[in-house]
């Protein structure tokens, strides 16, 4: 659990019940001060601002892989690091208002994330046509909100009980191992070191790298690494916006335990890359 002070709050995006708020609460606690945003730039822009001292960002789903427009925004947002990341089970409900049934239901709302994470349940009603939300949460708000019998939404149980709203179907994601992986972020204060109190034992990091286009650049990365001892856990290419056919490649390793060959691996790295952001370094699992 990472710790806070009495007067400082966290960031989400969402509203009571969304599972970015279930994250938060894991890590800083069930009575922390919480402050929803209705956009993900928008929790960026809090800590960053000061108004909050940290925000939680999802980043990754165990099912579709990871959301690249959050990635993206560690790249317009370089102020803010990764102090942390938590993985919450995901448990996806069909969810309507009181007296709704299966049969009245006409229209789906959800984030795009909940309508892929879920896509063999939709697929057996191909006639329900699907409308997108910021969040879960939201999604369900607005059903709640239009009182419509004819209109559901796919989120989480904790958010069906805040609105009073009837569970239709439980567990309806395409696979029970549904994981969001969120990520933990504080603002830079003098280099890489997070503006948050607590104890931090930094065991993964993640990287942005770009590299020249020459034949091996990309495996002498990789081998600086792999002498060093530094074990690869994810490896994503992503297009460089407004320049076709260049990538950036999304990195995240491992720190070993003896000191010092991290930070030497670091620094070659950078000897080696056009480009290169470092996201932050935190404990895999919080």
């Amino acid at each position: 659990m990472i710790a806070i002070l009495p007067d400082q709050q966290v960031a989400y995006c969402g509203e009571a019940g969304a599972y970015a708020e279930q994250a938060l609460m894991r890590v800083f606690g069930e009575n922390t001060p919480k402050l929803a945003v209705s956009s993900f730039p928008g929790i960026f822009d809090a800590v960053l601002q000061g108004t909050a001292c940290a925000g939680v960002v999802p980043v990754e789903n165990s099912l579709t892989g990871s959301i690249h427009e959050n990635y993206d925004l560690f790249l317009r947002y370089p102020g803010a690091v990764i102090v942390g990341e938590y993985k919450l089970r995901i448990v996806h409900c069909l969810i309507a208002n009181q007296g709704a049934d299966m049969e009245s239901i006409r229209t789906i709302r959800s984030h795009p994330q909940g309508f892929a994470q879920c896509r063999e349940f939709l697929e057996k009603h191909p006639d329900w046509p699907l409308e997108p939300a910021t969040t879960t949460a939201t999604a369900v708000t607005s059903v709640a909100r239009d009182k419509a019998l004819s209109i559901a939404a796919i989120a989480g149980e904790v958010a069906a009980k805040i609105h009073n709203l009837k569970v239709l179907r439980e567990g309806i994601e395409t696979n029970p191992q549904n994981y969001t992986r969120f990520a933990i972020i504080s603002r830079r204060t003098g280099g890489t070191a997070p503006a948050l109190s607590g104890s931090f034992k930094p065991n993964k990091a993640s990287l942005v790298l770009s590299i020249p286009d020459k034949p091996g650049s990309l495996v002498e990365c990789l081998r600086i690494l792999s002498e060093k001892g530094i074990n690869l856990s994810k490896l994503e290419s992503r297009p460089l916006v407004g320049r076709p056919w260049e990538y950036l490649f999304y990195v995240d390793v491992n720190i070993p335990g003896e000191e010092g060959i991290f930070d030497s691996a670091i620094a070659e790295l950078k000897t080696k890359t056009l480009n290169f952001y470092f996201l932050g370094s935190y404990e895999a699992s919080l």
